[in-house]
């Protein structure tokens, strides 16, 4: 066997696919070329498209109040059956023949997310994941996930200062098609073995030179698969203020037809990214709706009974319906610490400690009660609570302690003590 001719050959190989690829690529540019030249504008995002939908007026009732990301797909595919929605396209499972496993490997994946960020606030959402596995150590593996609304996200303080009024939006396609060559591993192997039975006298000098073919070899399925991989990012960011964000913003996400073929993508879906309806405490669901919009016929329409029409009607609401005990076990975190509920978070905070001691005295010292409502209202502010909370939570503190009818009548009487 004449090494050089097998090295030659596969050098021949690469070269004249590359010689294809580089005239197909040269045709598509001719080709975009000259219908960027006719609409004067390129799209260099072909694989989602985003929209804006902002309102003119900047709302209120957002400012100091609370809300959450929503993450919807109002678009979605029709039925899998084409009968019954033919404007569906179904991407099928398509596994190729064991031979081909073999031979190259394949791996395949998409996936699509968004990442948003408002102040403090933070979430990756993926929407869409499609993943191919075709070798011949794993066969044909499958996993196809899509995330039609994603709304299990914490609530966040929409502060007065503005430093978290600015949403920043990014959308994300990723797309990779990995070959995993073993041709040239295998075409070598069926030739050493070959060497041996036919030529017995020159197996000392295969097995000597045998560590060394088996490199060239790896270095040319690393080669190999390299040139055949396909790697795609392709991302839009937009940013505005949480209080234009209106309707939000929707990106329609596409992705390959088949694999491997970036030229030509189809649409999986539409999501929309926007913000929960604004409310003014994180203990109570009660919502500002806002005024009810009337409908053609004169009448207003429906709106749930959680609902308010201002942010101080529905302050007022939550803190009539606020339960003491419930404020005090509210999870501060989402995993169990020795600081998971308010209760243990307030009793290691060293202003309780120093408040509870001058309270319950028997005299009135009213600078300590100004001080022990002061500082119980800023640590919850450094919790990032708004200014309807910090009352309601400094009221759960004061109801577990056990004061005297006078220090109660005092801490009423405190400014700084109350909602």
């Amino acid at each position: 066997m004449d090494w050089r001719f097998v090295s030659s050959l596969f050098l021949m190989l690469t070269v004249g696919i590359a010689g294809c690829a580089s005239q197909h690529v040269a045709r598509a540019v001719a080709e975009r070329n000259s219908k960027a030249s006719a609409a004067h504008l390129v799209t260099i995002t072909p694989f989602s498209s985003l929209r804006e939908y902002f309102d003119a007026q900047a709302s209120g009732d957002i400012v100091d109040a609370y809300t959450r990301l929503l993450v919807t797909a109002p678009t979605r595919p029709g039925k899998v059956n084409p009968a019954e929605s033919e404007a569906t396209e179904v991407l099928s499972y398509d596994t190729r023949p064991w031979l081909s496993r073999y031979l190259i490997g394949l791996h395949s994946s998409t996936n699509l997310s968004f990442k948003v960020t408002a102040g403090s606030f933070t979430a990756t959402v993926p929407v869409a994941t499609i993943d191919h596995v075709s070798t011949a150590a794993d066969g044909e593996n499958f996993t196809r996930v899509v995330y039609y609304r994603s709304e299990n996200f914490p609530l966040f303080h929409v502060k007065r200062d503005g430093t978290s009024n600015i949403v920043s939006l990014r959308s994300s396609v990723r797309v990779s098609r990995q070959v995993q060559s073993g041709a040239a591993g295998a075409a070598l192997s069926v030739a050493q073995n070959v060497i041996r039975l036919v030529a017995p006298q020159a197996s000392v000098l295969t097995t000597l030179s045998a560590q060394s073919e088996n490199n060239r070899a790896t270095a040319l399925d690393s080669a190999i698969n390299k040139l055949f991989a396909t790697n795609l990012e392709e991302d839009q960011s937009a940013e505005g203020d949480i209080r234009l964000w209106g309707q939000g913003t929707t990106v329609e996400f596409r992705i390959p037809r088949s694999e491997g073929d970036l030229s030509n993508p189809i649409t999986v879906g539409t999501w929309t990214v926007s913000f929960d309806t604004p409310r003014p405490s994180i203990f109570s669901d009660i919502a500002i709706c806002g005024t009810p919009k009337k409908k053609d016929d004169g009448t207003t329409e429906g709106q749930s009974t959680r609902c308010a029409s201002t942010f101080g009607e529905a302050a007022k609401q939550a803190q009539s319906e606020a339960k003491p005990s419930d404020v005090l076990a509210f999870k501060l975190t989402g995993e169990p610490t020795d600081l998971d509920t308010m209760a243990t978070y307030v009793k290691k905070q060293d202003w309780y400690t120093a408040g509870v001691k001058a309270l319950s005295g028997k005299t009135i010292d009213s600078v300590a009660i100004a001080t022990f409502c002061s500082s119980a209202k800023s640590s919850m502010a450094s919790l990032d609570l708004n200014s309807i909370d910090q009352g309601i939570v400094l009221h759960a503190i004061i109801w577990s302690l056990s004061l005297t009818d006078d220090v109660s009548a005092a801490v009423t009487k405190e400014p700084k003590c109350g909602l």
